[in-house]
């Protein structure tokens, strides 16, 4: 019963160890087989005073459990329920078990001369809510009351005439049931209990053991386990105390200075006194373990963040928005590196965000552990942007457009963290996602310069040729092709869930699974499944075009998942755990500069809404740079409806890539080819003839045509079977998911 994974998330998340008794021996875990006999004989004596069945038992264990808590117990003196609430129970509500007892009938459930009550029998305390449970003797069914009134009585002995006297329960005072009259007084019945089982052990010659240890370290864990007991050094510190208390905490606490030398070096704040009437900003510290490709520890990072919730706005701030690389824009620049063989270069700001000009006058509590001496009760006056700011990440970007641009960068028009160079006769390029940059260029001379003009304006570490970007591994193959995966990062995805020994799969997704989930009870907290849908989500957007539509189907159900959708949600991580080693393969040797894509959708397979998927996949020197699953919004009436809604999604990104290309390329694009398996589709495009069926897709009509007159894009049909944006449509099954897994750039490596 110790064994699942429920209570190993438990324990991990409070730092304790988990130990097991060896097979067959349950004297090794005594404290707990004491408690279960205990409750049992406490059980079993209820069941027989009640005159029950045997079947209640566990009706018997429950409320023995219920009342055990609130009995005081001879090592601390307290109740249970005393020591974990920090108050004394309340033992108004308790009743005999097993007890007659009358539930009111509420008026909408009775007619106008029926009984107000019913006689129950008591069974217990209700655990979901503040009321008693009761069973009908009529029906043997259970019913959770708070209107009841019991007939509670006890049996004692009359102490003159030495017979028995029934009596209720609400008569009798504390003094007529006293330890000084009834010689089973709890201490007592402890003792002897104790005496009876080592008698009984001597009985069997066995070896007795103390109930207790004199020692006085007692509770207190050997050095040896203090590491296991309090924290897991694979998991970061959350606190300041819990970074301090580890085995590493030199490495902390340095991290921790270097922080807080960066900010003073940068003049990021004055310590000046409390003002009054204004907002004070709070703030605090965030510990990350950076780690290299293989996993292992790279170094320490401790940052001082300001807590942005608290800010207000219109005061404290007003502007937020800063974008980030998109990620088909970092697969098109290692697709061209790789074919023109240029070097990449991975640099990261150090405090990036302090280098943003705050114009907000904004004050900050003083960081924990490091407050100025005899100015404890002053705060910092914010001068530069500092990591939290609801405004930092703003203020950044603002700074580093302008020094790229002092430097003869454009920005990109359809990707505003491109920035692009010519020297000479080649090109440099540079991305930035947040704090990381890429530069790529032919040499690495080149790079360098770049680096040393981007150094003169803020500090910039080197961390050498690309290998490890955003939890992406990036790797060159003998052909100078680039690839990337994220083994590591589907590896703490599998601990993460406790999926570690779970059989693998070869689907993502069961294809059958709209029709298994109907009638499936729901999850009773859905936190957990939409953590998991989570990090799927970046998997699939990334590098692991082969789980996008099971991903995209199960988000669908992040409001009210199933049990049905969490176990399918555990298949794509057994499916992953099987394909760890996938590694997308960003493009081919001898390939051309053209880029083609293929567009699919289901039809109706929904059976919930009857709302198909649109899918689809682009492709740039034969590598695939670009994908989407996404519902379509409204429910189409055919198949060929469902198609040019497919196709419009897919000309919307196409001609987005087509911008992206040409800013990169400099130079035009040549029409873009869309594949198409649906016949419908294609000749209502070319012969552009509406009819009743099809006047309702004008819109969506125009806004294809408008893109195959200007030459944006030309259609042609694929077969069914040829169709790589089926896979974003549907699940499928497993050999048709590994053959356009394969086209897709997925291999093994």
């Amino acid at each position: 019963e110790y064994v699942n994974t429920d209570l190993k998330n438990y324990l991990k998340d409070e730092g304790i160890k988990i130990q097991y008794t060896a097979s067959y021996s349950p004297q090794q875990n005594g404290v707990a087989e004491r408690k279960n006999r205990y409750l049992m004989e406490m059980a079993r004596c209820m069941l027989l005073d009640a005159n029950l069945a045997k079947r209640y038992w566990a009706e018997a264990v429950n409320t023995a459990n219920f009342l055990q808590n609130r009995l005081p117990t001879r090592s601390t003196g307290k109740t249970p329920y005393e020591a974990w609430y920090k108050e004394k129970p309340l033992l108004k509500n308790l009743h005999i078990f097993g007890c007659e007892a009358y539930v009111h009938t509420p008026k909408e459930l009775r007619r106008k001369l029926d009984d107000k009550a019913k006689k129950f029998i008591f069974i217990g305390y209700s655990e979901e809510s503040k009321a008693y449970r009761l069973m009908d003797p009529d029906t043997e069914r259970t019913k959770i009351s708070r209107d009841v009134i019991f007939l509670d009585k006890i049996t004692i002995k009359d102490k003159n005439t030495d017979q028995e006297v029934i009596m209720p329960l609400s008569n009798i005072n504390e003094e007529e049931i006293s330890t000084e009259d009834n010689p089973l007084s709890i201490s007592s019945i402890s003792s002897e209990s104790e005496e009876s089982e080592d008698d009984e052990a001597k009985q069997h010659n066995l070896p007795t053991e103390p109930r207790r240890s004199g020692r006085q370290n007692r509770g207190v864990p050997p050095d040896r386990f203090m590491a296991h007991v309090s924290i897991d050094l694979n998991e970061d510190p959350t606190t300041v105390k819990e970074a301090l208390s580890r085995t590493d905490k030199a490495e902390w606490h340095k991290a921790m200075q270097e922080e807080i030398r960066s900010l003073s070096l940068n003049n990021t704040w004055d310590i000046v006194p409390m003002p009054k009437d204004r907002n004070i900003v709070t703030c605090k510290w965030v510990f990350k373990t950076k780690r290299n490709a293989e996993g292992n520890i790279d170094r320490y990072k401790a940052r001082l963040v300001a807590r942005g919730f608290s800010q207000k706005y219109g005061l404290d701030y007003d502007e937020v928005f800063a974008p980030v690389v998109r990620q088909t824009t970092f697969k098109i620049l290692l697709a061209i590196a790789g074919k023109q063989n240029l070097i990449i270069k991975h640099f990261d700001a150090k405090t990036a965000f302090l280098n943003g000009d705050l114009h907000e006058e904004i004050f900050m509590t003083q960081p924990e552990y490091f407050e100025t001496r005899n100015k404890e009760n002053y705060v910092c006056k914010l001068k530069k942007g500092l990591y939290g700011l609801k405004q930092a990440a703003k203020l950044w970007y603002d700074k580093l457009v302008k020094v790229l641009k002092r430097m003869f960068f454009w920005q990109s028009t359809q990707d505003p963290c491109l920035f692009i160079k010519k020297h000479k006769d080649d090109f440099i390029y540079v991305i930035v996602h947040v704090d990381d940059f890429l530069i790529a260029a032919k040499g690495i001379d080149t790079i360098d310069r770049i680096a040393e003009s981007l150094k003169k304006e803020f500090k910039l570490s080197d961390l050498g040729i690309l290998s490890r970007y955003l939890s992406i591994e990036v790797r060159r193959n003998n052909d100078g092709i680039y690839c990337i995966k994220q083994s590591q990062y589907i590896q703490n995805i599998i601990n993460r869930f406790g999926l570690q020994d779970a059989k693998v799969s070869n689907i993502p997704l069961d294809p059958g699974h709209y029709k298994h989930r109907i009638n499936q009870p729901p999850m009773e907290k859905s936190e957990r499944y939409q953590q998991l849908i989570g990090a799927l989500l970046y998997l699939a957007v990334n590098t692991r075009p082969d789980i996008a539509a099971s991903t995209n189907i199960l988000s669908q159900f992040n409001k009210n998942p199933t049990k049905a959708d969490w176990t399918e949600v555990k298949r794509i991580v057994r499916y992953l755990k099987s394909t760890i080693n996938y590694e997308l393969t960003l493009g081919q040797k001898g390939s051309d500069y053209r880029l083609f894509g293929y567009a699919d959708a289901d039809w109706a397979e929904n059976t919930e809404d009857r709302k198909s998927n649109s899918g689809y996949i682009f492709k740039f020197l034969n590598a695939s740079i670009s994908w989407g699953c996404r519902k379509q919004t409204c429910v189409a009436l055919s198949s060929t409806e469902a198609e040019h809604y497919a196709l419009a999604e897919a000309c919307k990104e196409a001609e987005w890539i087509r911008n992206l290309l040409e800013n990169i390329l400099n130079n035009k694009q040549g029409p873009t080819v869309i594949y198409e398996d649906n016949q419908g589709c294609l000749k209502f495009i070319e012969n552009r003839k509406f009819s009743h069926r099809t006047k309702h897709i004008d819109t969506k009509f125009k806004f294809i045509q408008d893109f195959q007159e200007k030459g944006t894009v030309k259609f042609e049909y694929c077969p069914t079977d040829k169709m790589l944006a089926d896979m974003f449509t549907k699940p499928l099954h497993a050999k048709k998911l590994k053959n356009f897994a394969t086209q897709c750039g997925l291999i093994i490596e």
